[in-house]
């Protein structure tokens, strides 16, 4: 704790003292400055302002209502249109946040109400030292004097309007966490409806099959309910009523996902099938029954998504301006970086995407950062999620949603997703500046070793030009020609235990590196299986570590940690 402290405290020294005189607001825990809000919506920003600056430094400030009269020497907390006498700025991007120290009065403001929530967090990360690592893993530093200079000015844009992932590991996050980060929520998303996947079978039940066959897929045994018939005209009237049920009962309601079931089961009936022809995709026939759809609700946003056959958009249709395309990469390669890769699948994403955008512009990237097979073997990825966030800023995608873990615990799932939230909002942050502001906190003594065993596996991927395949089982003998072979192997079990050795007698650090330990050991015997020769005690100790770690479920897939040790001792 005390080395992250030194960290960042030496960053904010060498920040504010390029400065020539910085505006004190806090001096051994006594104060001149009130905080300010404009309106009820501003005062429980300005709450927790309130609390994280006692929390800090011990001071209680007050909090007022901002005056019409100007005021001298306040915390400044309000939308941009009702402090412009403060601070005149006109942006209309969303979200877009500002924080200033003008003529000593401290301005935190935004575009929007959520934006100057978002400015509210970046103060108290930026101007006060705290970090929200992951949940329940906050850093508070402990300041006498709190000062901000005196010329002191933020603006931040986010890159991304639509900002999520799905790397939480064991834990739920708060809304606070996601303010923090200023990232939307995977289950209340009411902008792009992520939560709504795979999901045209509860408009279209499968049991409508044996009074409406001609509603499902043709395929060569018959009608199956693994896919709808989307060129079907009465499917497409039959949606449309079931769609404005669905609006009227919930008239809130602004966003309506129309996804397919995942799997490759499309209608291979003749009409179908000329579509397909005529519009180089599987893409055609659904589209143009999301379009019918579309038309007949202007006011409402409807999504799809372009995934797996599906992805490559149609020739000749365009989407109607209330369609939404989330394009998924799930074939490409996750260890390399998209822009540069020469992997065919990867090659054909880029293709597809930019082929999309040249149609609309309302486009997410539904992206894949980790290994799902086996969710706790090493899978660093880091600089990886950092080039892919800046090309597809680059892109202009209105968004990107990055599925991790499943919720489940993985490799190095608190980093990562530390990570990814900073690029998303930030794809130019600093990842080498965050990997190890979160291993001083995370491993305390043991962060030296931990920076170099993550190092030396990401630097053997970049000297490598072995495409690492991970869709399929390949990837176990493509991995230990790049960065897990036994002689790496060997060395990074060495590393670990220097790593355990540093944190003797704290043994949470000690469990949190454990968990590195096991991932090697799963890969190891999942080498040993496919040579039909396990060594029996490779699989007690893993045995061990499940139980004593409590994994329940090891993998993206749930599978049961007591299924997979059975599978093992039967091998």
């Amino acid at each position: 704790m005390k080395q992250v402290l030194k960290y960042i405290l030496l960053f904010f020294f060498v920040t504010f003292n390029s400065c020539a005189q910085n505006t004190i607001f806090i001096n051994n825990g006594n104060t001149d400055y009130t905080i300010y809000y404009v309106d009820s919506n501003d005062k429980n920003n300005a709450k927790i302002v309130q609390k994280y600056i006692k929390d800090v430094s011990g001071a209680l400030l007050t909090l007022k209502q901002l005056p019409k009269a100007t005021v001298q020497k306040g915390l400044i907390i309000g939308k941009t249109d009702k402090v412009k006498i403060y601070l005149p700025v006109s942006n209309p991007i969303a979200n877009t946040l500002y924080i200033k120290n003008h003529n000593r009065n401290i301005i935190i403001t935004s575009t929007d109400d959520k934006g100057v929530t978002y400015a509210v967090y970046t103060f108290i990360e930026e101007v006060l030292g705290c970090r929200n690592f992951y949940e329940g893993g906050k850093f508070i530093p402990s300041k006498k004097i709190i000062e901000i200079p005196s010329n002191y000015s933020i603006v931040q844009t986010p890159a991304f309007d639509h900002r999520q992932y799905w790397y939480f590991g064991s834990f739920v996050p708060s809304q606070e966490y996601l303010d923090w980060h200023k990232l939307h929520n995977y289950h209340t998303d009411k902008e792009w409806g992520m939560y709504m996947v795979h999901n045209l079978d509860q408009l279209v039940p499968d049991n409508l099959i044996n009074s409406k066959p001609n509603f499902f897929s043709l395929t060569g045994q018959g009608r199956s309910i693994n896919q709808l018939n989307f060129s079907d005209n009465n499917l497409q009237q039959f949606l449309i009523e079931r769609v404005a049920d669905y609006f009227k009962k919930n008239p809130n309601e602004k966003v309506l996902a129309l996804n397919p079931k995942d799997n490759e089961d499309y209608c291979l009936c003749e009409t179908c099938k000329k579509i397909y022809e005529k519009e180089g995709s599987k893409m055609g026939t659904l589209l143009i029954m999301v379009n019918k759809v579309a038309l007949q609700f202007p006011n409402k946003q409807f999504v799809v998504q372009a995934f797996k056959s599906n992805r490559t958009p149609p020739k000749n249709i365009i989407p109607l301006k209330n369609v939404k395309i989330v394009v998924s990469d799930i074939e490409v390669t996750r260890l390399y970086d998209i822009r540069s890769s020469n992997n065919p699948r990867v090659k054909l994403f880029r293709q597809d995407l930019d082929n999309w955008l040249k149609k609309t512009d309302q486009v997410i990237v539904w992206d894949y950062i980790n290994w799902f097979e086996n969710s706790f073997i090493p899978f660093p990825n880091f600089a990886n999620m950092a080039s892919n966030a800046k090309y597809f800023a680059e892109k202009r995608v209105k968004g990107v949603f990055w599925e991790g873990d499943g919720g489940l615990p993985s490799f190095q799932h608190k980093l990562r997703g530390y990570i990814a939230a900073k690029l998303l909002w930030n794809p130019k942050t600093n990842v080498e500046a965050l990997t190890q502001e979160f291993l001083n906190y995370y491993y305390e003594g043991a962060a030296p070793i931990m920076r170099k065993y993550l190092d030396e596996m990401e630097n053997a991927i970049k000297m490598s030009n072995i495409d690492i395949e991970t869709g399929n089982s390949s990837f176990y003998d493509d991995a230990s020609k790049v960065y897990l072979s036994k002689k790496q192997i060997v060395n990074y079990y060495k590393l670990l235990n220097k790593a355990k050795a540093n944190v003797k007698t704290n043994q949470e650090i000690i469990n949190r590196i454990e968990l590195d330990e096991m991932g090697l050991l799963i890969y190891e015997i999942e080498l040993e299986k496919r040579n039909k020769k396990i060594a029996k005690e490779k699989i007690e100790n893993l045995e061990k570590m499940f139980k004593k770690h409590n994994i329940e479920k090891y993998n993206y897939y749930l599978e049961y940690s007591n299924n997979y040790i059975k599978s093992l001792k039967s091998n």
